[in-house]
Protein backbone atom coordinates (compact mmCIF):
# COMPACT_ATOMS: atom_id res chain seq x y z
CA UNK A 1 0.00 0.00 0.00
CA UNK A 2 2.93 2.32 0.61
CA UNK A 3 5.90 1.43 -1.64
CA UNK A 4 7.96 4.23 -0.10
CA UNK A 5 7.75 2.74 3.39
CA UNK A 6 11.29 1.57 4.11
CA UNK A 7 10.30 -0.14 7.35
CA UNK A 8 7.72 -2.28 5.53
CA UNK A 9 10.32 -3.46 3.01
CA UNK A 10 12.70 -4.28 5.88
CA UNK A 11 9.94 -6.27 7.57
CA UNK A 12 9.35 -8.19 4.37
CA UNK A 13 13.06 -8.98 4.16
CA UNK A 14 13.07 -10.27 7.74
CA UNK A 15 9.98 -12.40 7.09
CA UNK A 16 11.60 -14.08 4.10
CA UNK A 17 14.80 -14.80 6.04
CA UNK A 18 12.78 -16.51 8.77
CA UNK A 19 10.78 -18.62 6.30
CA UNK A 20 13.94 -19.68 4.49
CA UNK A 21 14.96 -23.24 5.19
CA UNK A 22 12.13 -23.93 7.60
CA UNK A 23 9.23 -23.48 5.19
CA UNK A 24 10.62 -22.14 1.88
CA UNK A 25 13.51 -23.09 -0.37
CA UNK A 26 16.34 -20.61 0.35
CA UNK A 27 16.78 -20.21 -3.42
CA UNK A 28 13.26 -18.79 -3.47
CA UNK A 29 13.20 -16.88 -0.17
CA UNK A 30 16.66 -15.37 0.15
CA UNK A 31 16.82 -13.46 -3.16
CA UNK A 32 13.46 -11.92 -2.22
CA UNK A 33 14.79 -11.05 1.23
CA UNK A 34 17.88 -9.46 -0.26
CA UNK A 35 15.88 -7.45 -2.78
CA UNK A 36 13.50 -6.16 -0.10
CA UNK A 37 16.38 -5.17 2.20
CA UNK A 38 18.16 -3.34 -0.60
CA UNK A 39 14.97 -1.43 -1.49
CA UNK A 40 14.57 -0.48 2.17
CA UNK A 41 18.12 0.83 2.29
CA UNK A 42 17.66 2.86 -0.88
CA UNK A 43 14.71 4.51 0.85
CA UNK A 44 16.44 4.89 4.23
CA UNK A 45 20.12 4.02 4.50
CA UNK A 46 20.00 4.46 8.28
CA UNK A 47 17.38 1.76 8.88
CA UNK A 48 18.95 -0.79 11.22
CA UNK A 49 16.33 -3.47 10.49
CA UNK A 50 17.26 -3.49 6.80
CA UNK A 51 20.99 -3.76 7.54
CA UNK A 52 20.27 -6.62 9.95
CA UNK A 53 18.26 -8.56 7.36
CA UNK A 54 20.78 -7.94 4.58
CA UNK A 55 23.64 -8.99 6.83
CA UNK A 56 21.89 -12.25 7.61
CA UNK A 57 21.37 -12.96 3.89
CA UNK A 58 25.08 -12.34 3.31
CA UNK A 59 25.91 -14.71 6.18
CA UNK A 60 23.77 -17.76 5.49
CA UNK A 61 23.02 -17.50 1.77
CA UNK A 62 25.79 -15.53 0.05
CA UNK A 63 28.49 -17.06 2.32
CA UNK A 64 30.12 -13.63 2.43
CA UNK A 65 31.44 -13.21 5.95
CA UNK A 66 33.03 -9.77 5.53
CA UNK A 67 29.86 -8.34 3.98
CA UNK A 68 27.76 -9.92 6.74
CA UNK A 69 30.00 -8.46 9.44
CA UNK A 70 29.86 -5.02 7.84
CA UNK A 71 26.06 -4.95 7.62
CA UNK A 72 25.44 -6.44 11.06
CA UNK A 73 27.86 -4.10 12.80
CA UNK A 74 26.17 -1.21 11.00
CA UNK A 75 22.78 -2.42 12.24
CA UNK A 76 23.97 -2.65 15.85
CA UNK A 77 25.61 0.78 15.62
CA UNK A 78 22.48 2.39 14.19
CA UNK A 79 20.17 0.81 16.76
CA UNK A 80 21.91 -0.80 19.75
CA UNK A 81 18.51 -1.79 21.18
CA UNK A 82 17.41 -3.88 18.16
CA UNK A 83 17.23 -7.48 19.36
CA UNK A 84 17.11 -9.00 15.86
CA UNK A 85 20.36 -7.25 14.95
CA UNK A 86 22.00 -8.61 18.10
CA UNK A 87 20.85 -12.15 17.31
CA UNK A 88 21.98 -11.98 13.70
CA UNK A 89 25.34 -10.64 14.83
CA UNK A 90 25.56 -13.49 17.35
CA UNK A 91 25.06 -15.93 14.47
CA UNK A 92 27.95 -14.31 12.62
CA UNK A 93 30.19 -14.40 15.70
CA UNK A 94 29.41 -18.09 16.17
CA UNK A 95 30.54 -18.85 12.60
CA UNK A 96 33.85 -17.22 13.52
CA UNK A 97 34.09 -19.42 16.66
CA UNK A 98 33.85 -16.27 18.76
CA UNK A 99 31.42 -18.05 21.04
CA UNK A 100 31.84 -15.98 24.20
CA UNK A 101 31.03 -12.82 22.24
CA UNK A 102 28.07 -14.58 20.61
CA UNK A 103 26.67 -15.53 24.00
CA UNK A 104 26.95 -11.92 25.18
CA UNK A 105 24.99 -10.74 22.14
CA UNK A 106 22.29 -13.34 22.79
CA UNK A 107 21.98 -12.20 26.39
CA UNK A 108 21.73 -8.57 25.27
CA UNK A 109 18.98 -9.48 22.80
CA UNK A 110 16.94 -11.20 25.51
CA UNK A 111 17.42 -8.26 27.87
CA UNK A 112 16.27 -5.88 25.13
CA UNK A 113 13.25 -7.98 24.07
CA UNK A 114 12.31 -10.08 27.12
CA UNK A 115 8.70 -10.82 26.12
CA UNK A 116 9.40 -12.14 22.61
CA UNK A 117 9.15 -15.88 21.97
CA UNK A 118 11.08 -15.29 18.74
CA UNK A 119 14.03 -13.86 20.64
CA UNK A 120 14.02 -16.74 23.11
CA UNK A 121 13.72 -19.38 20.37
CA UNK A 122 16.42 -17.99 18.09
CA UNK A 123 18.59 -17.38 21.13
CA UNK A 124 18.18 -21.03 22.11
CA UNK A 125 19.34 -22.37 18.75
CA UNK A 126 22.32 -20.00 18.76
CA UNK A 127 23.25 -21.20 22.24
CA UNK A 128 23.21 -24.75 20.87
CA UNK A 129 25.85 -23.66 18.35
CA UNK A 130 28.02 -22.44 21.24
CA UNK A 131 27.39 -25.67 23.20
CA UNK A 132 26.01 -23.77 26.17
CA UNK A 133 23.39 -26.44 26.77
CA UNK A 134 22.38 -25.44 30.31
CA UNK A 135 21.82 -21.87 29.19
CA UNK A 136 19.94 -23.02 26.06
CA UNK A 137 17.59 -25.13 28.17
CA UNK A 138 16.96 -22.27 30.57
CA UNK A 139 16.34 -19.73 27.81
CA UNK A 140 13.87 -22.07 26.12
CA UNK A 141 12.15 -22.62 29.47
CA UNK A 142 11.65 -18.88 29.89
CA UNK A 143 10.32 -18.65 26.34
CA UNK A 144 7.88 -21.49 26.96
CA UNK A 145 6.55 -19.60 29.97
CA UNK A 146 5.58 -16.89 27.50
CA UNK A 147 4.21 -19.28 24.89
CA UNK A 148 3.82 -22.87 26.12
CA UNK A 149 2.93 -24.21 22.68
CA UNK A 150 5.96 -22.86 20.82
CA UNK A 151 6.97 -25.93 18.82
CA UNK A 152 10.44 -24.70 17.90
CA UNK A 153 11.30 -23.65 21.44
CA UNK A 154 10.32 -27.14 22.59
CA UNK A 155 12.29 -28.75 19.78
CA UNK A 156 15.52 -26.83 20.33
CA UNK A 157 15.27 -27.36 24.08
CA UNK A 158 14.86 -31.06 23.35
CA UNK A 159 18.04 -31.10 21.28
CA UNK A 160 19.89 -29.51 24.21
CA UNK A 161 18.50 -32.20 26.51
CA UNK A 162 19.75 -34.87 24.08
CA UNK A 163 23.25 -33.35 24.07
CA UNK A 164 23.26 -33.69 27.86
CA UNK A 165 22.13 -37.31 27.74
CA UNK A 166 18.69 -36.47 29.18
CA UNK A 167 17.01 -38.80 26.73
CA UNK A 168 13.48 -39.02 28.11
CA UNK A 169 13.11 -35.25 28.36
CA UNK A 170 14.50 -34.89 24.84
CA UNK A 171 12.11 -37.44 23.36
CA UNK A 172 9.11 -36.01 25.25
CA UNK A 173 9.90 -32.49 24.03
CA UNK A 174 10.16 -33.51 20.40
CA UNK A 175 7.00 -35.64 20.52
CA UNK A 176 5.08 -32.63 21.79
CA UNK A 177 6.71 -30.29 19.28
CA UNK A 178 5.78 -32.62 16.41
CA UNK A 179 2.14 -32.59 17.54
CA UNK A 180 2.14 -28.80 17.46
CA UNK A 181 3.86 -28.20 14.11
CA UNK A 182 4.29 -30.55 11.15
CA UNK A 183 7.45 -28.78 9.97
CA UNK A 184 9.91 -31.20 8.41
CA UNK A 185 12.63 -29.52 10.47
CA UNK A 186 10.92 -30.61 13.67
CA UNK A 187 10.39 -34.14 12.36
CA UNK A 188 14.09 -34.38 11.47
CA UNK A 189 15.07 -33.11 14.91
CA UNK A 190 12.73 -35.69 16.40
CA UNK A 191 14.44 -38.44 14.39
CA UNK A 192 17.84 -37.16 15.58
CA UNK A 193 16.75 -37.25 19.22
CA UNK A 194 15.31 -40.75 18.82
CA UNK A 195 18.60 -41.91 17.32
CA UNK A 196 20.58 -40.39 20.19
CA UNK A 197 18.19 -42.10 22.61
CA UNK A 198 18.92 -45.48 21.02
CA UNK A 199 15.49 -45.85 19.40
CA UNK A 200 17.01 -46.64 16.03
CA UNK A 201 14.07 -48.17 14.21
CA UNK A 202 11.78 -45.28 15.11
CA UNK A 203 14.45 -42.82 14.02
CA UNK A 204 14.93 -44.61 10.68
CA UNK A 205 11.19 -44.72 10.02
CA UNK A 206 10.77 -41.04 10.81
CA UNK A 207 13.70 -39.82 8.73
CA UNK A 208 12.36 -41.98 5.92
CA UNK A 209 9.12 -40.01 6.09
CA UNK A 210 11.08 -36.78 5.93
CA UNK A 211 13.02 -37.99 2.89
CA UNK A 212 9.81 -39.01 1.13
CA UNK A 213 8.34 -35.56 1.75
CA UNK A 214 11.57 -33.90 0.61
CA UNK A 215 11.05 -35.37 -2.86
CA UNK A 216 8.13 -32.98 -3.31
CA UNK A 217 9.15 -29.94 -1.28
CA UNK A 218 12.37 -28.27 -0.23
CA UNK A 219 14.13 -29.60 2.82
CA UNK A 220 17.69 -28.94 3.93
CA UNK A 221 19.74 -32.12 3.35
CA UNK A 222 22.00 -31.20 6.27
CA UNK A 223 19.14 -31.96 8.66
CA UNK A 224 18.72 -35.40 7.10
CA UNK A 225 22.46 -36.08 7.18
CA UNK A 226 22.59 -35.20 10.88
CA UNK A 227 20.19 -38.04 11.67
CA UNK A 228 22.31 -40.57 9.81
CA UNK A 229 25.38 -39.37 11.70
CA UNK A 230 23.44 -39.96 14.93
CA UNK A 231 22.58 -43.44 13.65
CA UNK A 232 26.25 -44.14 12.90
CA UNK A 233 25.54 -44.47 9.15
CA UNK A 234 28.27 -42.16 7.91
CA UNK A 235 28.18 -43.25 4.27
CA UNK A 236 24.53 -42.27 3.91
CA UNK A 237 25.18 -39.08 5.86
CA UNK A 238 27.98 -38.16 3.48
Amino acid sequence: KDPANAFAHAGLAEAYTELSGFYLDPREAMPKAKRAAEIALRLDEALAEAHAALGYVHLVYDWDGPAAARELRRAVTLNPTLASARLNYAAYLSTQTRHDEAVEEIRRAVDLDPLSIRTHTLGTILLLFTRRYDEAIELARKGLELEPDSAFALAFQGVAYAEQGRRKEAVDNLERAARLDNSLTILALQAHVLAVAGRREQAKALIGQVQDAARHQYFCPYEIATVYVSLGDHDTAY
